[in-house]
């Protein structure tokens, strides 16, 4: 078999290099192998079909495989929930019953342990060994231990390959159920992947010195440092007293501080269990007195601290050991460390107690208030020179402006070896944005001016995806790329570039910003958003309630217009809020654009409305040059959402990150691109204003010569998906010139590609297509105004804005196929056409009921609520019985739904008519 470079394999098939190596690694091209760091191809190899955008329909069956650890922690949890719960039931506190759940849980892994591997225990020497282990003097009765041990000795009998940590996890659980301290809110557990990868890439068998965790939780890091050690120190040949001396010799390196005084006792018990297991895994018999003997060096504070390992003044500040009650300072545990492998608390300064925040103002001014930076200044501090680091960080320090001289700091006194970005949804019970996570490895030495950072960006994978990928250490380097520290610290912002193309970070070096042509704008706070900001529809008619850009959802071009804000004058209501803002108010006439500041699904820009204000949630873009809808169409394109993502990948976009774009100054002069957007921006106006919920809603020019309500509905459908198929074609067109204009090359498009998915706008070769691949995606997809329920796909993909485009990027296949299909085959039925139906006949009985300045006031009949329909819609007049009869049994439950459980009008059986209601609840 003959073979063939990579790169030439890349031009034969006209993709590039990397996207060949990436194929290679996921075994897409078949008999592809690595010959050193190099991957070769057969000659005759075909070119796999792109199974990122490719649907394969109702075929394609995936069943989701739970690990073996997800599913252990889930029964930890049910069976912590349960014990709690039941324990809070006899009368016992919160916390007594988390203690209580915790010993017995304890004292039944201990037993079941013994039972197994010994031929006598005594279960009250186990009790009692538990309770001094753990400090608990609560008197725990027997009939409580034999409520719970039958479901605790299941587990343990079914998951013996997780005993070791299970009482860590359990009392994570546990803890959630009785916290009353606020520490749980910061208590995430190190995923087992996240500590072997840290581990194994800082070779902690090389470390001859302390090993230390500041902040060690259940001591899940030092486990797994153990069993490491334990593989390279002990011999199968030991007798039990070598391996036991070995052992004590390597808890002596073991080092670990927690604030929480009770799960500091539950990190020196997981480690007595491991060296327990330990002992027996080198086939010697264990006993009760074998768990008592070794000692663990686990501190705690003896007097109450709320800075804990970030105390400054470790020599006054008494720590305990747990077990013996050894006093000592916190100036000797963490002195002569020579590795620190932490996962600190996520704590930023929203909801942090004064104390603290003063206290990181003045010792971790850089920080800015965020624990998780403190904690890496301080594993900076603490470590012998030449020591290593291993930790598990939020994102935000690698790339916001407000932490460039945390990085300079971190920089210019360490050697950082790596960095591997995870994303979101990387802790198995922290899901969504709230936690996008980095593991970072570096050394306490002066950098050299050749090191190079390894940056390995994984956080658009599936969660199992890159989790494999730590774990077998296999393929990971194809999301890697290596980055000059010197470069990184000489630039203006000192930020991480985790996986631009050469290309790409050409443009952000070299471009002008956005920020020289517009100035994006804070909006304003009102301090009390609930009582200050409502739908529109329930305050018509009052002078103070002003209509409002709030953002919060996607939307691009126009749309999301259905709230207002109480004003008043000169936004005295607002004025009066504690903690209120008014911001950027002098220029609401100026302010063309506005945009969502919730940035998971990517930048969207939408025109301001005349009369309409703005607020934190929704802020304003005012121009100072070029024209307003090429401006729109380069803000909403993919490629700025890129960069979004790049300089700012939080959960909210701040105008500041707006104003760093890079931009070429021709694309927002561009004719042909404000053209585009225009045109974009008349097909979103005609799908908005047929929808009551917005405040564009207008049917004053609806007319169909269509005679019944279901070619009125499928008229109606088919003008949606025509509509959202020319904005498709316009946005295409603004993509290709914004390509065109950057000269972007086949690795810079697939890299934006990589980060914020693909949009196929126009079909794929030999693509095919039925409408069972769509149908039942398309009913799932609909709300009751057949607008899209959500707006994006997958964790990498940007928000859609329209039916066709979030089908496309749901099945995999190109939106001119979606439509195609949708107008070729029979789609508008069943489910679909009740939807439409529905949505048609709310939209022309609203219009006919009145809303806006036609607010009815009162009530209206039945009778003549059907006869204003039909002025409106003559055409209609063979539906008159069954108009009426939607009025009387569906209105109320659609209009409901349709106005976001706040209507407007109900229908009222007893006086047969439609009353206002002025969006409260009706029975």
């Amino acid at each position: 078999m003959n073979y063939i470079s990579a790169q030439e394999i890349a031009d034969k098939w006209g993709i590039s290099k990397r996207r060949v190596q990436v194929l290679c690694a996921s075994n897409r091209i078949k008999n592809a192998k690595k010959i050193g760091n190099m991957w070769v191809v057969p000659s005759n190899a075909a070119k796999p079909k792109d199974a990122r955008y490719k649907g394969t329909g109702k075929t394609a069956v995936t069943t989701k495989q739970i690990s073996p650890i997800k599913k252990a922690r889930r029964e930890i949890k049910a069976i912590a929930d349960k014990m709690f719960n039941s324990i809070v039931n006899e009368n016992y506190s919160a916390e007594d019953s988390k203690h209580i759940s915790v010993c017995l849980f304890a004292t039944e892994l201990l037993t079941n342990i013994l039972t197994q591997r010994s031929n006598t225990v005594n279960h009250k020497i186990v009790k009692n060994v538990v309770a001094s282990t753990l400090e608990c003097d609560i008197e725990i009765p027997d009939c409580l231990k034999e409520k719970f041990s039958g479901i605790i000795y299941k587990f343990i009998s079914n998951n013996s390959f997780c005993i070791d940590d299970a009482l860590a996890w359990f009392y994570q659980y546990t803890n959630k159920l009785s916290d009353n301290t606020g520490i749980s809110s910061t208590q995430f557990f190190t995923e087992k992947y996240m500590i072997t990868a840290l581990v194994d890439s800082i070779d902690v068998f090389t470390v001859n010195g302390k090993i230390l965790d500041p902040a060690c939780g259940g001591g899940n890091f030092l486990l797994y440092c153990f069993d490491i050690l334990a593989k390279k120190d002990i011999s199968k040949n030991d007798s039990k007293l070598e391996v036991q001396s070995k052992m004590k010799n390597i808890l002596s390196k073991l080092f670990g501080y927690e604030i929480d005084v009770f799960l500091a006792a539950v990190a020196s018990f997981t480690l007595k269990i491991k060296a327990l297991l330990t002992l027996d895994s080198y086939g010697h018999q264990i006993h009760i007195s074998d768990f008592e003997q070794f000692e663990p060096n686990i501190f705690y504070s003896v007097n109450h601290s709320y800075i804990g390992a970030l105390d400054c003044k470790k020599s006054e500040h008494k720590v305990c050991k747990v077990g013996n009650k050894q006093i000592t300072t916190m100036e000797t545990v963490f002195s002569n460390v020579d590795c620190v492998l932490t996962n600190p608390p996520f704590k930023t300064v929203k909801g942090m107690s004064d104390n603290l925040k003063q206290y990181l103002k003045q010792y971790y001014p850089d920080s800015k208030c965020d624990m998780c930076n403190a904690f890496i200044s301080l594993t900076s501090n603490i470590l012998n020179k030449n020591g290593k680091a291993g930790l598990v960080t939020q994102n935000s320090w690698i790339y916001l402006d407000s932490f460039i001289d945390f990085r300079r700091e971190i920089l210019s006194n360490s050697s950082i070896k790596s960095i591997i970005e995870l994303g979101s949804n990387a802790f198995y019970d922290l899901s969504g944005e709230k936690a996008n996570i980095a593991l970072l490895t570096f050394e306490k030495s002066n950098y050299e001016n050749d090191n190079f950072i390894k940056l390995t960006s994984l956080k658009n994978l599936p969660q199992q995806k890159y989790e494999q990928l730590l774990n077998t250490k296999s393929n990971i380097e194809n999301y890697t790329r290596r980055v000059s520290q010197y470069e990184i610290l000489n630039t203006e912002s000192v930020q991480f570039d985790m996986f631009s193309s050469k290309g790409l970070r050409d443009i952000l070096k070299n471009s002008s910003t956005y920020g020289e042509y517009a100035i994006p704008m804070q909006g304003t706070s009102t301090g009390n958003a609930k009582s200050l900001i409502d739908f529109y529809w329930r305050h018509i008619g009052d002078s103070d309630w002003v209509p409002v850009s709030k953002g919060g959802g996607y939307s691009r071009w126009q749309g999301l217009n259905y709230y207002c804000v109480k004003w008043g004058t000169d936004g005295e209501f607002i004025k009066s809020q504690p903690g209120s803002a008014i911001r950027n108010a002098a220029y609401f006439e100026e302010t063309e654009l506005v945009f969502s500041d919730t940035g998971t699904a990517g930048l969207n820009v939408r025109v301001l409305l005349p009369g309409q204000l703005f607020v934190a949630s929704g802020p304003g873009i005012r121009l100072k040059y070029g024209d307003i809808y090429s401006h729109l169409a380069f803000l909403n394109s993919r490629f700025t959402s890129y960069f979004i993502r790049l300089l700012s990948p939080k959960l909210t976009i701040a105008a500041g990150y707006i104003a760093k774009l890079p931009v070429n100054e021709k694309l927002l002069i561009s004719p042909s691109l404000a053209k585009n957007a225009e045109m974009c921006l008349v097909e979103k106006k005609k799908r908005i204003s047929k929808r009551p919920i917005n405040i564009e809603f207008d049917l004053k020019d609806y007319h169909s010569e269509k005679e019944s309500i279901s070619e009125c509905s499928y008229e109606w459908f088919m003008e949606d998906i025509n509509s959202e198929w020319k904005q498709l074609c316009h946005e295409q067109a603004i993509e290709d010139e914004i390509e065109y204009t950057f000269e972007l090359c086949k690795e810079d498009i697939e890299t934006i590609e990589d980060q914020v998915g693909k949009k196929i706008v126009y079909s794929l070769p030999e693509e095919t297509i039925s409408v069972d691949d769509i149908e039942s995606a398309l009913v799932s997809s609909l709300d009751t105004n057949c607008m899209i329920s959500r707006t994006r796909v997958g964790k990498a993909s940007l928000g859609c804005d329209g039916i066709i485009e979030y089908l496309s990027q749901k099945t995999g296949f190109s939106c001119e196929s979606i439509y195609k299909t949708l107008k070729r085959n029979n789609v508008f039925k069943g489910k679909i056409e009740t939807l439409y139906v529905n949505f048609f006949l709310h939209s022309i009985v609203i219009n006919a009921i009145g809303i806006g300045e036609n607010l009815l006031d009162g009530q209206l009949s039945v009778s003549d609520l059907t006869n204003k329909v039909l002025i409106n819609n003559q055409n209609l007049e063979y539906e008159r019985v069954m108009i009426t009869k939607w009025i009387t049994n569906s209105f109320t439950k659609t209009h409901k739904t349709a106005f976001l459980n706040k209507p407007l009008y109900a229908y009222s059986r007893e006086s047969d008519s439609i009353i206002s209601i002025g969006g409260k609840e009706f029975e």
